[in-house]
């Protein structure tokens, strides 16, 4: 390629990337666009420009941790989605065997922490960002203070603080469910081995490129790998894939991981790529007529 074809696809990325830009800066009220949103757009822009050494990096890492994004066809009778099928719906394994939630992230949608609450789990939310709880429940627990570091911002709760907080222990009887829009890589950045299960929604994929976020993510990533294992995989359609080499990766993914000791089998990851949303969701009944109790004999 001659050097004025260069420049000249080089002008024309700039024009594209700089199009994309005043649509949103001008559509950002109409789009409720967030300083976040508007962040998170520059950096998914800017990783799309990544030299071909650091998509190279990415892609190798996603190579490495590959069995972390499976989605195999079988199921278990003892993974069961809790809440809506869209938003605020997470694949659960065996719910009726844990008795303490801490949950980050409320948002508009508390099905999967009330349905927890009526299987007689101690429920606790933290999200400082919403005005009211979306449903008044009484027993479920609401702390004003967010998980992990926010942007331009040191305020924040360690996994070790929240617990404490909440007066839970890190144990085979705890679910961890992050729903807290990035900041899950500062929480997780953290010992988490003796969680019983840990339901996260990953975000920002695209910053794969950049070496500092890759460390942290491989520290999470490794951890995750030697004591859980992968039952639900869901990619998030909300944005585009992003692409580093041959891989082609979702952005946002939620994921169900299991700890090792609670014996769940290899076979079942399972994905649902594009969410329903739909306002159904089952019932107490129909979750409890899905679940085969953990043998006693499988608990520490």
């Amino acid at each position: 390629m001659t050097k004025r074809a260069l420049k000249i696809g080089a002008v024309k990325s700039a024009e594209a990337w700089a199009r994309s830009f005043l649509w949103v800066f001008t559509n950002q009220r109409r789009l409720k666009v967030s300083p976040d949103e508007l962040q998170r757009a520059v950096e998914y822009f800017a990783s799309t420009r990544a030299s071909k050494s650091e998509c190279s990096a990415a892609a190798a890492f996603l190579d490495e941790y590959e069995d972390l994004f499976q989605s195999l066809d079988k199921t278990d009778s003892r993974l069961v989605l809790v809440g809506p099928n869209g938003d605020g719906g997470y694949w659960t394994f065996n719910p009726t065997h844990f008795s303490q939630v801490l949950s980050g992230g409320a948002g508009d949608n508390i099905d999967f922490e009330a349905t927890m609450d009526e299987l007689g789990c101690h429920v606790v939310i933290f999200d400082p960002y919403v005005k009211a709880l979306p449903r008044d429940i009484p027993r479920i627990q609401w702390v004003k203070e967010p998980l992990g570091k926010t942007r331009g911002s040191d305020r924040g709760l360690s996994l070790h603080e929240a617990c404490v907080t909440a007066g839970f222990r890190l144990d085979l009887q705890t679910v961890v469910k992050l729903d807290i829009e990035g900041s899950e890589w500062d929480v997780l950045d953290a010992q988490f081995a003796n969680l019983g299960q840990l339901i996260v929604e990953f975000h920002n994929m695209h910053r794969l490129h950049d070496k500092d976020f890759r460390d942290k993510a491989a520290r999470i990533f490794g951890q995750l790998r030697e004591h859980f294992v992968v039952v639900a995989v869901r990619p998030n359609n909300y944005r585009p894939l992003v692409t580093f080499d041959s891989w082609a990766v979702a952005d946002t993914f939620e994921v169900s991981l299991v700890n090792r000791q609670l014996s769940p089998r290899r076979e079942i990851p399972i994905t649902q790529f594009l969410p329903d949303n739909s306002a159904d969701r089952p019932s107490i009944m129909d979750v409890l007529s899905r679940i085969v109790p953990i043998e006693s004999s499988t608990v520490e």
